[in-house]
């Protein structure tokens, strides 16, 4: 599997069961064409959620966003691409928070000058 993200981890219980891993190689290449370039930027972390489902966890600088995957979304291709491009979405919402919390911060200290 190709690594096209900032950083990739597979917890070492979903690394040794096939099935997950499966499931996990098939979302990772499809969360990779949903993020296009900005992939690099972003660290993808994988490990179990209950007894066979999957918790996808997604960190760049501006913050951290999970989502649970189950085996049906990630058979469904167009259930797996609507939750991956959800929580890419909701990425992006954290950045453009931090990026407003940024720009207001400055805004009101340069009016304060």
């Amino acid at each position: 599997m190709s690594k096209p993200f900032k950083d990739l981890s597979i917890a070492p219980d979903v690394n040794s069961d096939p099935r997950l891993l499966s499931m996990v190689d098939a979302s990772t290449r499809m969360l990779a064409s949903v993020m296009g370039d900005s992939a690099g930027r972003v660290s993808v972390r994988w490990s179990r959620w209950g007894v066979g489902d999957l918790e996808l966890a997604i960190e760049d600088d501006s913050g951290k966003v999970t989502t649970i995957l189950t085996e049906q979304d990630v058979q469904r291709e167009l259930r797996l691409h609507r939750k991956l491009f959800g929580i890419w979405g909701n990425l992006l919402q954290t950045k453009l928070d931090f990026l407003m919390r940024d720009f207001n911060s400055a805004e009101v200290a340069s009016s304060a000058i």
